[in-house]
């Protein structure tokens, strides 16, 4: 199986394959509740009960941790434990500079939508206007 996971570019050591692997299945554990019971590396995802948003919420736990950008195409390519340590453990061993992702595509407040979005809240604000974008509703009474 051939996982990609997107990243920054990493310096030095990172955590080792049972650090990952603990930190994958607490995640799993933390999402899946008591329906984790006699989770093992090779408990299917799926089989949990997990729906995609709930394996997506894993996923993103983990690219959080570890300062990893999991695309949502690799949801359906990932069905154990072990497979998303390996895919992670093999994603946090490559350090080639022309894969890394700029800040853009990797943090909310540095993505270009989102800086139009508040530049746009700012120069309304500046005209005296109130936020274009959102309204506060008294719920039609």
């Amino acid at each position: 199986m051939e996982t990609k996971l997107y990243t920054r570019k990493r310096v030095g050591s990172g955590p080792g394959r049972q650090e990952i692997e603990q930190t994958v299945m607490k995640q799993v554990e933390a999402v899946a509740k008591e329906c984790a019971q006699g989770l093992t590396l090779d408990s299917n995802i799926v089989e949990l009960s997990l729906d995609s948003l709930e394996r997506m919420d894993v996923i993103g736990r983990i690219g959080e941790i570890y300062s990893l950008q999991v695309p949502e195409s690799v949801l359906p390519e990932i069905e154990t434990c072990r497979e998303i340590s390996e895919a992670v453990l093999e994603r946090l061993q490559f350090t080639s500079p022309e894969d890394d992702i700029p800040l853009k595509s990797f943090q909310f407040e540095e993505m270009p939508e989102y800086r139009q979005l508040k530049t746009q809240i700012v120069a309304a604000a500046a005209e005296g206007e109130a936020n274009p974008f959102f309204a506060v509703h008294d719920g039609g009474q």
